[in-house]
């Protein structure tokens, strides 16, 4: 797990739960140590253990077990011209 917490993003700072975050037509409900995401029709819950970051421009996903730990940067589409 340190040596993913070392790769977060410069800035990155933890999004404390309860929260909810809105990005168009998806929503992100972090409860405790787990999300749900909502977009349109489609649901999908993250599992414990997840945490949330915020950056100027990104999103920063951690979820860890006793096994593993997976890090996931999502940044903004960029508009097709």
């Amino acid at each position: 797990m340190r040596y993913v917490l070392a790769r977060l993003p410069k800035g990155a700072v933890p999004i404390v739960p309860p929260a909810s975050l809105v990005y168009g037509d998806c929503t992100i409900r972090i409860v405790g140590d787990e999300a749900y995401v909502s977009r349109g029709h489609d649901r999908l819950r993250i599992p414990p253990r997840v945490r949330f970051y915020r950056t100027a421009d990104s999103i920063v996903l951690i979820r860890d077990d006793q096994e593993s730990a997976e890090l996931r940067v999502y940044e903004p589409a960029t508009a097709r011209q």
